[in-house]
């Protein structure tokens, strides 16, 4: 198994050393890269980034592979004949079967972290028991995870108890003076309020290959930096995306025991 240092984290397998091409042979007709003079050319074209450029060693043979499955959900391998320069990989020394049991690290790694986080914000913010799967669903940015159900369900969740507490609460008022005061009540700067004390605990963060998050500096002890880490961070939000995720999470808190849980003394 080897790793092209000009795509990270895409495992291939090694099929055949080509000692009678470079990356300065010229392609042959009806191939991938017959559309540019020397394979060097190609390789510079589809490996050069903004921040990077391609890295491509002219005095070495090419290689035959074929690529293994990024994600852990994909069997199927791509068919032999992806040329490469030799100098440009790395030998990794793990087995197919590692590899295949590496690509589900990321996802434990997240799944952890989420779940980690909502019961941090469950036990620090007095929130009821909300089952952690739901609890992690509304507290994802809709950038990151789609909640809109839950988003949805609170919102009508608000409208009830909000409609309920105002009518017992102030039953002499008249139509619109109750109109107005639930209206404040479910204004977005009222969500806003309460929704910052939950920002810290939300979870914004995309999986990318490029930056692996789940890592501990050079030359520090594992052990004390997982003792000295912090809890939470502070970061900002977009004021909807806030409101969406509190709307969401009294959605979750009635899925998981109805509408006492989202009854506070």
């Amino acid at each position: 198994m080897v790793m092209n240092c000009n795509q990270y984290g895409r495992a291939l397998i090694l099929h055949n050393i080509r000692k009678d091409l470079t990356a300065r042979s010229i392609p042959p007709p009806g191939s991938r890269e017959a559309m540019h003079a020397t394979y060097e050319d190609y390789f510079v074209e589809h490996w050069t980034r903004k921040n990077r450029e391609a890295y491509v060693l002219t005095d070495c043979p090419l290689i035959e592979v074929h690529s293994l499955p990024r994600h852990a959900i994909r069997t199927r391998t791509a068919p032999v004949g992806s040329i490469i320069p030799q100098g440009a990989c790395r030998r990794t020394h793990f087995s197919e079967g590692v590899y295949r049991a590496f690509l589900f690290l990321p996802r434990l790694c997240r799944h952890a972290t989420d779940v980690y986080r909502a019961r941090e914000a469950r036990f620090q913010l007095g929130l009821p028991p909300i089952a952690d799967d739901l609890l992690i669903e509304s507290t994802a940015l809709p950038t990151t995870n789609a909640n809109w159900n839950l988003e949805t369900l609170g919102d009508s969740v608000l409208k009830l108890i909000t409609t309920v507490h105002i009518t017992n609460k102030c039953p002499h008022r008249h139509e619109g003076q109750l109109s107005q005061l639930r209206q404040s009540s479910m204004s977005n700067r009222a969500l806003l309020t309460r929704a910052t004390e939950i920002e810290r605990f939300l979870t914004s963060e995309g999986q990318n290959i490029h930056v692996w998050r789940y890592t501990v500096p050079e030359g520090e002890d594992v052990l004390s930096h997982m003792l000295n880490s912090y809890h939470a961070v502070q970061r900002s939000f977009p004021r909807r995306s806030l409101q969406d995720c509190m709307e969401a999470t009294l959605g979750a808190a009635f899925l998981t025991g109805g509408i006492e849980l989202n009854i506070v003394p």
